[in-house]
């Protein structure tokens, strides 16, 4: 029995040390700022006005969360499930967002500059007058997302800088009877989107790509389509590709140009 002491009391430590990582682990988590809440499940919480920069939200649970007014910038949302919560008016300048699930989320009046959110799931989300500019959102699935008076342009665009980083990226996204209404798109790359049934009724798509998109059924009164990049591939609302018609899906008028990719 002397000999299998040792190894009875190792055994013991480590079982100990087990069961206090693993009540630091169900240790609830405080959001604050920098906090680590990776994980988390904060179903439904109310954190609206609250300071939440640079936390670590990573993988986390907020689904129906009131986050209305919150500064978290620098924050990041990995992965997260933000279904249905509430970010009107939030502060989230250079987040990230990749792969997290915000559809029937609420955006409304947020800033999102320069956010990182490819790959998202934003079935039905309000993005209303949110400031996305330089915002990266490819691949992501905005089915029936709402972006009326969004600002979506270049970051620096207004001062005649040219550089595709600092535009926001739409590259590959589905943007199916997405509402752009009024939107401003200056230099936004659009190409490979799928913008079937889309409402882009007075946006503003000076100098965006749309090469290779496809816009069947658009709604494009109004829209601003000076130096517009558009390719032989890309399909116009009329369901016919570019190449087919002449001048293009949105055929120059006065004073304005547009470019074939």
């Amino acid at each position: 029995m002397t000999r299998r002491a040792p190894l009875i009391l190792a055994m013991l430590a480590a079982l100990v040390s087990v069961a206090a990582g693993q009540a630091a682990a169900k240790k609830p988590c405080k959001p604050a700022a920098k906090a680590k809440c990776a994980g988390a499940n904060l179903k439904g919480v109310n954190l609206a006005g609250k300071s939440l920069n640079f936390i670590d939200l990573t993988g986390a649970n907020l689904a129906g969360a009131n986050l209305k007014g919150a500064s978290m910038i620098g924050a990041n949302l990995t992965g997260a499930n933000l279904t249905g919560a509430d970010f009107s008016g939030v502060n989230m300048n250079r987040s990230t967002m990749n792969n997290a699930i915000v559809s029937g989320a609420h955006f409304a009046g947020a800033n999102m500059l320069e956010i990182h959110a490819g790959k998202l799931t934003a079935i039905g989300t309000d993005f209303t007058k949110a400031y996305l500019q330089a915002g990266l959102l490819t691949g992501g699935n905005f089915t029936n997302a709402i972006f009326a008076g969004a600002t979506m342009n270049g970051e620096g665009s207004a001062e005649g800088e040219n550089d595709a980083s600092r535009n926001v990226d739409l590259t590959g996204a589905i943007l199916k009877g997405a509402d752009f209404t009024g939107a401003n798109l200056n230099a936004a790359i659009m190409a490979s989107s799928q913008l079937q049934g889309a409402t882009l009724t007075n946006a503003d798509l000076t100098a965006a790509s749309i090469n290779a998109a496809n816009l069947t059924g658009a709604k494009t009164s109004g829209i601003i389509t000076a130096d517009l990049q558009w390719s032989a591939a890309t399909v116009c609302p009329s369901g016919a590709a570019a190449k087919s018609i002449a001048g293009g899906c949105f055929p120059p008028v006065a004073g304005t140009t547009t470019t074939s990719g």
